[in-house]
């Protein structure tokens, strides 16, 4: 079905499965499309939602309009409602009609728009986002980019070219005071940024000029009892079979993790001494590997393909803390590894990253950001090398 979706199509309806879950729906409904878009593909939502203000007040909006139920796992495979499955045939319909190849972000945000009776339609008909200048805008971006790549790269733009004079005829002096001007800016911004912060979230402060406090005592758990009952049971079960059993016992080890709600494909592998958090969090495509020693950190959902190697002592890590907030709240994003990956020994996946189809991660890389497919990647932070070129068997 989603063939000619681009990788940053998949990973909206991958994060807008992941919103409806989170909100208790049975079905991803067109608000958790939209969440999905607005999470994945934050250039094209900024084009047509011209702040950020914009962008948290439809979070907010949607919140307050819908009735959060119990959580669903994110194991469960949630199907699409009647509602988005006529937005994903508009989306299509508009890639065609404007001789695209691909279904992209953008034609799902035409088919959002075109379903006017939706709620994410009207959401963002609220903030002046109107079809017609949707779709003129992205023809004129597509026109421009591809008049670009055809164009001969000339001498810089006017402006950008008297700026650059204009730099490089300033003496020491006025370097300085530049360099002052720059830093008084950044102290204004970091200062407006935390008072909002400590107004927002009701933190303390300290004396005048000392830092925010941070108050660990009011931490409250937003985890569902049945939830930490269902965990602290696994965490029983985890130790004997996973830490202390031979190689060759991987199929008792997958046994006990679709047990406890894991997706596991065929004729996979998972070595001794993984340590998997959440197993109703785990998704495995078919023939793939997870190495001794490695930890899956997974309060969000991890997702890998198939024909996918996760080497020995990797860490994939869906949560983290923000450090900004006083209470110190765990923040968790998904992960998605694409299948004929290789993660190699000791790498560190960072929360919210997606490693691309066929995508090769060095060994001890940190990976914080997502990774295109076919590539060879390494490095502290990780970075695109190279292309992954795949020789014909012999």
């Amino acid at each position: 079905m989603f063939e000619r979706y681009t990788e940053k199509a998949r990973r909206v309806i991958f994060f807008a499965r992941y919103e409806a879950s989170q909100f208790g729906s049975p079905y991803i409904e067109s608000e958790h499309l939209l969440l999905g878009l607005l999470r994945e593909d934050k250039a094209l939502t900024n084009r047509f939602l011209r702040s950020h203000a914009s962008v948290e007040s439809i979070r907010k909006q949607i919140e307050e309009n819908t009735v959060i139920r119990e959580r669903v796992s994110t194991s469960v495979d949630l199907p699409l409602s009647n509602e988005c499955k006529r937005i994903l045939d508009y989306a299509a319909e508009e890639a065609e009609s404007l001789g695209h190849k691909h279904i992209g972000t953008e034609h799902l945000l035409l088919g959002l728009l075109r379903e006017k009776e939706c709620f994410a339609a009207a959401i963002l008909g609220e903030r002046g986002v109107k079809i017609e200048q949707a779709r003129d805008e992205i023809i004129r971006v597509t026109e421009e980019k591809a008049a670009g790549e055809d164009r001969p790269k000339g001498p810089p733009r006017p402006r950008f070219a008297r700026l650059l004079h204009r730099f490089l005829e300033m003496d020491e002096d006025e370097i300085e005071k530049l360099e002052a001007r720059l830093r008084e800016w950044e102290a204004e911004e970091k200062e407006k940024k935390t008072e909002e912060i400590l107004t927002e979230m009701g933190a303390e402060k300290l004396p005048a000029g000392g830092p925010p406090r941070i108050d660990l005592y009011k931490i409250q758990s937003t985890t569902p009892l049945k939830t930490k009952l269902l965990r602290g049971l696994w965490h029983c079960f985890q130790p004997p079979f996973f830490k202390h059993t031979p190689r060759m016992l991987s199929p008792v080890r997958i046994f006990l993790l679709r047990l406890f709600g894991a997706k596991v494909g065929p004729a996979c592998h998972i070595g001794a001494g993984v340590k998997v958090w959440v197993p109703w969090n785990l998704k495995m495509g078919e023939r793939s590997s997870i190495g001794f020693d490695s930890e899956i950190y997974n309060f969000a959902p991890v997702e890998i393909g198939d024909h996918v190697v996760v080497s020995q002592r990797a860490y994939l890590c869906t949560s983290t803390h923000d450090h900004t907030h006083p209470h110190f709240p765990l923040v968790s994003s998904p992960i998605g590894v694409g299948s004929q990956a290789w993660i190699a020994a000791g790498v560190f996946i960072a929360p919210g990253v997606t490693v691309g189809e066929g995508a090769v991660i060095g060994a001890c890389s940190v990976v914080t950001r997502s990774m295109p497919s076919w590539t060879v990647c390494a490095g502290n932070p990780c970075k695109p090398i190279k292309p992954r070129e795949v020789k014909p068997a012999k």
